[in-house]
């Protein structure tokens, strides 16, 4: 994987599957963080689509990802503690 495409900041070519590739979140999260239901059926939707059917924009999608990232460094921090 390319550093460069890390953590990038997300842009509305973007799809579900690429954020969770650049942000190292598990399938779950990304669907959870961009508002999309696991149990329908996969398609390729942009983020500028999903932002648009939620009436946010791509820093509201940003925030979530973002919020999504803190949450599972708190709970891999919590696990190192135990």
């Amino acid at each position: 994987m390319d550093p460069a495409h890390q953590e990038q900041a997300l842009a509305g070519w973007m799809t579900p599957r690429y954020v969770g590739q650049s942000y190292n979140l598990p399938r779950d999260r990304v669907l959870d963080a961009l508002m999309l239901d696991p149990n329908d059926p996969p398609r390729r939707v942009s983020l500028s689509e999903i932002a648009d059917l939620n009436e946010m924009t791509l820093q509201d999608l940003q925030t979530r990802v973002d919020a999504a990232m803190a949450q599972m460094a708190a709970e891999r921090e919590a696990q190192r503690g135990d």
